[in-house]
């Protein structure tokens, strides 16, 4: 990710905490207050609605920045090739999420002084459901092998989509269709149904006349993530074209992630999964070509002119084409390539887009995701 991202989300975090928006105002650093502290501390104001709102809009953007992120990094630092992306990637804590947050959050749903707010108190709650989802698959890989007194984390994972469908319901009527929301809602579920993956994969037998016994709660979650991702990027296709000039860097996230987890379930290796009914569902290829012409349709009707710049090279067309490459690079990976013949560790060379030995990466921990540079060049810099 470019540093700016990063240096912008860390300026965010630090004027919160200068100005200590995250704590309440009644609360001192001195564990004994001095006389004329206890005497002022009750004629202080309370935290006006700006106050509350920055806060949480912080939240919200630094957390969703880290739930992709994080992630991101601690599957790609384990292989040789994507090291030195994995190295650039410039990792952050988003603001921590404090019992004097959670009051605003309370104090803002309950005082409703802008037709918004209500739109930001449940994107914030659907946040806090993804980082939780996102810390579970976290603490999942960096623990030992699973014993039988560790709990699975599809337990976690139930507990957190009852948790998802209770923020569903409580959601009042005017915001169920509410873009910015479903996005949130979507994601979420993703996020939490990404706890597939953490699970073993059915494999043929070694007389190779049949498949394991396939997992059927894995199984359910890997249709629930398809699910996530199509009804996500239904939702996108629907905005308008000119709320796409202002889009939140958080849904710019989300799409990264949603495109990176299709092609995971478009190339599982899984016996009972079967990847060729992914891709005849909702073809990846074809879901970039919508998205570089939906680009191409932005830049052609706004006329825009970025930072000055001709017409044609603005960031909506170079976002287009960098998706295009991408294209390119996915379509030789899911197309089945010919087996390839030894070669001498003397004479083997390694080529773009495979390992040392030549082998397409096809799994989701050999995903290398240094190719949505777009992303981070064209709407992040």
């Amino acid at each position: 990710m470019t540093t700016s991202i990063c240096t912008f989300a860390n300026l965010a975090i630090a004027a919160v905490q200068h100005l200590g928006l995250h704590k309440s105002i009644s609360s001192e650093p001195s564990q004994v207050p001095s006389a004329s502290e206890a005497f002022h501390a009750d004629n202080r104001a309370p935290r006006t609605g700006e106050e509350q709102r920055a806060v949480l809009g912080c939240f919200l953007l630094t957390s969703s920045y880290v739930s992709i992120i994080s992630d991101l990094h601690s599957r790609q630092c384990e292989f040789t090739l994507l090291r030195s992306f994995s190295s650039s990637i410039k990792i952050i804590d988003s603001l921590r999420w404090t019992p004097h947050m959670e009051e605003c959050l309370r104090d803002l749903d309950s005082r409703r002084e802008h037709v918004l707010d209500q739109s930001l108190v449940q994107q914030v709650r659907l946040q806090l459901v993804a980082e939780r989802a996102t810390l579970m698959r976290a603490y999942e890989n960096v623990m030992e092998p699973r014993t039988t007194l560790r709990p699975s984390p599809v337990l976690y994972a139930q507990a957190l989509l009852s948790h998802l469908d209770e923020i569903r319901t409580s959601t009042i009527p005017v915001l169920h269709q509410c873009a910015p929301i479903q996005l949130h809602a979507y994601a979420a579920q993703l996020s939490i149904n990404e706890v597939a993956l953490s699970g073993d994969p059915a494999v043929k037998d070694k007389a190779g006349t049949g498949p394991t016994p396939p997992n059927l709660s894995r199984l359910k979650h890997l249709h629930a993530s398809l699910h996530a991702i199509k009804s996500w990027l239904e939702v996108f296709f629907s905005l308008p074209l000119a709320s796409f000039v202002g889009l939140p860097t958080c849904h710019i996230f989300q799409f990264r992630h949603c495109m990176g987890m299709l092609f995971v379930l478009s190339t599982l290796e899984d016996a009972s999964w079967n990847a060729a009914d992914v891709r005849a569902d909702l073809d990846i290829l074809a879901v970039v070509d919508r998205v570089s012409e939906r680009f191409r349709q932005i830049a052609r009707e706004g006329g825009i002119d970025a930072n000055g710049e001709a017409q044609g090279e603005d960031v909506w067309t170079r976002a287009a084409e960098r998706l295009q490459g991408l294209k390119h690079l996915w379509a030789g990976k899911l197309t089945p390539q010919p087996p390839v013949p030894p070669v001498s560790a003397y004479t083997a060379t390694a080529t773009p887009g495979t390992d040392t030995n030549g082998a397409l990466f096809a799994n989701w921990s050999d995903l290398d995701f240094s190719n949505f540079d777009w992303v981070n060049s064209s709407f992040l810099s």
